[in-house]
């Protein structure tokens, strides 16, 4: 009779080094009825072998953690593939397994080619995201302790439903490199397992909500310390980036089934001929529908990390600079404390320079000066001089220039009234 058997790979190493010779394969756990890669892995001993003494791997409380390699919703039923075939696990009844949002426990639990059907009550809802629990499953005659896992069924993702839309491939001194990715869809995309590069963007299940900027750095506080608009809640970070040259690049973005979805390859020759120094200015896409990319908005540090472009094409027809309100009062109540002034340009090149001015013409404060301007945005006054000293009340106007690199130059007055300062006269 057949005391034991094992059939190995050497892909129960988990070790590349390890599986070209020298090492023994150990078993886990000698509590198993079967033998599985889970309960083997390579030996820790530094001579590569324990003949005849106790394994440096041996454990037998050990149980190991059930992954779900792959899924699929359809009606009321829910298909579930392991990491380990479906003949090894022993299911005690359909009601040790449960969905969350109502569904409740299965009514039904069958096994058929390696996975697991989950039969419900209730018809599922495709676009919904779920928590199925495992409460009483056996692997190999052991109990394994009660866990969950988030459902979602993803729809078969197209090239451009995800676009790369922000890359920082020459950062700061003291920098780290960032990658923006946008969903331009109608749907949310579950992001495990998708790849920039091929460098895995998140092993677990995240979900990229519709029309949501996310940006992907390796080290969020650094991105926020140089760009103090970042969107924190948009921006994911992992432990490492493909390697982004500064002078020219490619970066590519796959899907879970290995799908290229968007590649962008770009150049430092990319950014604006007005750009003084490009360190620390990301590129940024016009359109998520036109791989066109041009420098970010100066004005807004030079990149949008986890939010909406400077340089969005916005499709108009003229420029325009506009004042939110034609008074303001800098007096801390609350209420129209500061100027806004906002613009909107046809092409995200142009330079921008805004100037405050008295009614006799004599400068109060540069708001902006050859600026990269993008294609929109918003500046601010708070009632104060180049000193820092609050101006008088009276009239003002708000002077605004634009040009680009092709001559084309626009001016725009604007004129307001300052009714309330900080000092009394």
């Amino acid at each position: 009779k057949i005391i034991d058997e094992v059939s190995f790979r050497d892909s129960w190493y988990n070790s590349s080094s390890k599986r070209n010779g020298g090492w023994s394969l150990k078993r886990i756990s000698p509590e198993w009825k079967c033998n599985i890669n889970l309960n083997w892995s390579t030996t820790l001993s530094l001579s590569g072998g324990t003949l005849g003494r106790s394994n440096t791997i041996w454990n037998k409380d050990f149980a190991p953690n059930l992954q779900i390699q792959h899924y699929h919703i359809q009606q009321n039923k829910v298909e579930i593939r392991f990491q380990i075939g479906a003949a090894f696990l022993d299911i005690a009844s359909p009601n040790s397994f449960s969905l969350d949002e109502g569904i409740g426990d299965a009514t039904d639990v069958n096994v058929s080619n390696g996975s697991v059907i989950f039969t419900f009550a209730k018809v599922l809802d495709p676009q919904k995201l779920y928590t199925l629990q495992f409460k009483e499953l056996k692997l190999c005659n052991l109990a394994i302790a009660p866990f969950e896992s988030k459902l979602f069924d993803q729809k078969e993702i197209q090239r451009g439903d995800i676009v790369i839309n922000e890359i920082l491939f020459n950062p700061r001194e003291g920098g780290v490199d960032f990658v923006e990715i946008y969903n331009n869809t109608d749907y949310s995309i579950n992001l495990q397992n998708f790849k920039l590069g091929n460098r895995t963007i998140t092993s677990d299940f995240y979900l990229l909500e519709s029309q949501q900027h996310l940006a992907i750095t390796t080290n969020p506080d650094v991105l926020v310390q140089h760009y103090p608009q970042s969107h924190r809640q948009n921006i994911l970070q992992r432990a490492a980036l493909p390697p982004y040259a500064n002078q020219q690049g490619i970066v590519t973005l796959y899907s879970d089934r290995d799908i290229l979805i968007d590649s962008v390859y770009y150049n430092s020759n990319m950014h604006s001929a007005h750009l003084v120094q490009p360190k620390g200015v990301f590129l940024e896409r016009s359109t998520p529908q036109k791989p066109l990319f041009h420098s970010a908005s100066t004005l807004v540090g030079g990149a949008t990390p986890g939010y909406q472009n400077s340089t969005n094409d916005l499709g108009l027809q003229q420029n325009n600079i506009h004042l939110t309100c034609k008074k303001v009062s800098p007096n801390g109540d609350g209420y129209e404390d500061e100027l806004e002034i906002n613009y909107e340009l046809m092409q995200p090149n142009y330079i921008i320079a805004v100037e405050i001015c008295n009614e006799k013409g004599q400068l109060m404060r540069k708001l902006a000066h050859q600026n990269l301007a993008g294609n929109h945005g918003t500046l601010t006054w708070d009632g104060r001089n180049e000193n820092g000293q609050p101006c008088v009340k009276g009239h003002y106007i708000c002077f605004t220039r634009i040009f680009n690199h092709n001559g084309k130059t626009e001016q725009f007055k604007q004129p307001f009234v300052l009714i309330y300062s900080l000092t009394r006269h």
